[in-house]
């Protein structure tokens, strides 16, 4: 069926029913979305309910004259905003005379744009939020305020903004549970003191001179006796509120997740369009779920059977197709990554595991939304994160084989052997003396596998024995720095990643 873009054709009549509902599935994540959402349903079961309801509306119909699927504002305050703007935009064209066509058809084409892309977030965050789409790293304000939108439970009406085409929406701004904002207040409140009863060198040297001249029984003019007074009262704390006084008029704020919101909660509301509603919400990658399943199984298998693996520049152990620099460069993949499992076998994520080993250590670092968020600092720890579980899961492989074949080297003999391999000479006495690392690679042999040089002298290889010969798997530059290269060897003979 077509799609109508006639603004008549969405201004269609109804009330805005609050009679469906959702199930969410609180009990198979713990995350501050989810949470988030559970603490709207446990504290007021009929405004959640109506929230839900709103959210829950379809955005779609089928004009029951066309056949036509056209576009269904369930909120009944947008409706009318869209309504009165399409009866304006008439009335100019009216009266008018015909004049202007193309300029009011334009602007009552922005408008409908406007208003489809609302509608299709709205659509968007129903499925993202009963799917469990969103990331445990969104930012929870950013939630907050979709909820608010897509739920109708905004203050007062919408507003159409000509100048960026889009809806906006004084929404409620609840305060996120990041835990030193209380501390924010203490200093704000200090901070506030301080503005009240310091007087800057100018004042002070006034406020002096007034003073020094009143102790010799000198009389002030009528002006200089008000300004000393006022400085007088500035001095000894006249007129400043108590802690308590201060915050009541702050509103009460007692918590919240960034200093933006922390200024906003204190008004209690603020402005939201479009693009805020798609700030920092991050969802799942589903894709790169299955390749990190995939790459898991590879990289165990590979370590099983006892073949050879393929590592990253730094001797690590690699998943093909998973480059972990290239992924955690962009921001919404590192969050994720941070946030949500993307290890095979279950396991904690890296939030999770950082807390688990570091409970009383400050993780404002993390959130995306808070003032603290380090981004660099993010990126180097997933990125250790992830690489030591990959390592770990290569070992697991290489430790299962080593159990099920009769003979098999312990890696700490083959760690043992490799570093034993490495020793330093000295390759000059004069002044403090030089030295050097040399791979004695006569020590490097098992049964199945040793280390010899190529015949130009230039590479190590590492040769195993295959159907009665010698065969080469790999090589490495005879000058590779010798730290990297006691990996190589490691890994090749099934040793550890250390």
């Amino acid at each position: 069926m077509a799609q109508t873009n006639n603004l008549n054709a969405m201004l269609i009549a109804g009330e805005s029913g609050l009679s469906e509902n959702m199930s969410f599935r609180t009990d198979l994540i713990s995350n501050p979305i989810m949470e988030r959402m559970s603490r709207t349903l446990e504290s007021n079961a009929e405004k959640a309910k109506a929230i839900t309801a709103n959210i829950n509306k379809a955005t779609e119909k089928v004009d029951d004259k066309t056949g036509e699927i056209v576009k269904d504002i369930t909120d009944n305050k947008i409706r009318n905003v869209v309504y009165r703007l399409a009866a304006g935009f008439k009335s100019m064209f009216a009266a008018s005379g015909g004049e202007g066509e193309d300029v009011i058809m334009g602007e009552y084409q922005q408008v409908e744009t406007a208003t489809n892309n609302l509608l299709d977030d709205k659509k968007d965050f129903q499925q993202n939020r009963d799917g469990n789409n969103y990331s445990a790293g969104s930012s929870v304000r950013t939630y907050d305020a979709n909820e608010s939108v897509h739920g109708g439970n905004y203050i007062g009406d919408p507003v159409y903004n000509s100048q960026t085409n889009q809806m906006m929406f004084l929404v409620p701004i609840p305060q996120g549970d990041y835990g030193n904002t209380t501390e924010q207040l203490d200093a704000d409140y200090e901070s506030y003191v301080s503005e009240m009863t310091t007087l800057n060198d100018d004042d002070l040297q006034e406020f002096r001179n007034l003073k020094s001249r009143k102790s010799t029984g000198e009389e002030l003019t009528t002006e200089e006796q008000t300004r000393f007074d006022e400085l007088e009262a500035i001095g000894s704390k006249e007129g400043v509120l108590t802690k308590n006084q201060w915050l009541s008029q702050q509103q009460g704020v007692d918590s919240g997740d960034n200093e933006t919101e922390l200024q906003a909660g204190r008004d209690g509301y603020m402005w939201v369009d479009l693009d805020y509603l798609n700030k920092d919400v991050v969802l799942k990658d589903a894709e790169l779920m299955t390749a990190f399943e995939e790459g898991f199984d590879d990289i165990y298998n590979t370590g099983s059977s006892n073949k050879n693996i393929k590592r990253n520049s730094n001797g690590d152990v690699a998943i093909d197709g998973i480059d972990l620099n290239e992924l955690t460069n962009n921001k919404e993949t590192l969050i994720t990554m941070a946030w949500d499992n993307y290890a095979k076998d279950g396991g904690t994520t890296f939030y999770e595991d950082f807390a688990d080993k570091n409970p009383n250590a400050d993780r404002n670092w993390m959130k995306v939304d808070h003032p603290d968020f380090d981004q660099k600092r993010l990126k180097d720890e997933v990125m250790k994160f992830y690489q030591n579980k990959i390592n770990k899961k290569y070992e697991s492989g290489v430790a299962d084989y080593k159990n099920t074949t009769q003979g098999g080297i312990k890696v700490e003999q083959i760690d043992n052997m490799v570093d034993n391999a490495f020793k330093t000479v000295i390759t000059s006495t004069e002044g403090e003396g030089e030295t050097d690392t040399v791979v004695d690679f006569s020590m490097l042999r098992t049964d199945r596998k040793k280390v010899d040089l190529s015949d130009d002298g230039g590479m190590y290889e590492v040769l195993s024995w295959e159907n009665g010969d010698w065969v080469v798997m790999e090589e490495f530059p005879k000058d590779t720095d010798p730290n990297i290269l006691k990996k190589y060897f490691k890994v090749a003979f099934g040793g550890s990643l250390n």
